[in-house]
């Protein structure tokens, strides 16, 4: 039993037992589960609203100028060009995003998949004081398949080659294209 609290009438007492309330009625020396409902709780998880100042990767512009997109963390974000404090995430994933490209509408985010090295070590200490990392964790996909060698998937996938920015090539835009033009 926890935080007991005795009504201000003196007839109960309210307490917590194995994440459920009870009420324990003192005439008649029996307790019973309060229920409780929760009114107005949002059905989806919570919104999370977070600030990031570093780890900033790949910012990309639309065509026109109105949106940007850039990867944070390894995730990939979007947002308009005249206020980017207000980012929407795109992506949600174990592993890192990469070369992230506007279609020319810019209805599309089109980039190389990522490399499915998802591997999660932490430290550990010998005696002699050498220090040895091993894998903790495992990440699977909803299906619990593991996604270690695993690619995540884009829209249109795209392998840029080296130096393609230097020679003003984008082959991932020259993909974005083809696409559009088909539908």
């Amino acid at each position: 039993m926890l935080w007991p609290s005795i009504s201000y009438a003196g007839d109960a007492i309210v307490f917590e037992r194995d994440f459920n309330i009870f009420r324990f009625d003192l005439k008649t020396n029996a307790a019973a589960p309060v229920t409780v409902a929760l009114r107005g709780v949002a059905a989806g998880p919570a919104v999370e609203h977070r600030t990031f100042t570093s780890n900033v990767d790949d910012l990309s512009v639309s065509h026109d100028g109105k949106k940007v997109a850039f990867i944070v963390r390894g995730e990939v974000f979007a947002a308009p060009a005249s206020d980017a404090t207000n980012a929407r995430r795109i992506t949600n994933s174990a592993a890192e995003e990469s070369q992230v490209s506007w279609s020319p509408d810019g209805r599309k985010l089109v980039g190389e998949p990522t490399s499915g090295w998802i591997i999660y070590t932490s430290n550990n200490d010998l005696i002699d004081g050498t220090i040895f990392r091993l894998p903790f964790s495992t990440i699977t996909t909803e299906k619990g398949e593991p996604m270690e060698l695993h690619p995540r998937p884009v829209d249109v996938p795209v392998t840029r080659a080296s130096g393609e920015d230097a020679v003003g090539m984008d082959s991932q835009l020259d993909a974005a294209v083809r696409v559009l033009m088909k539908e």
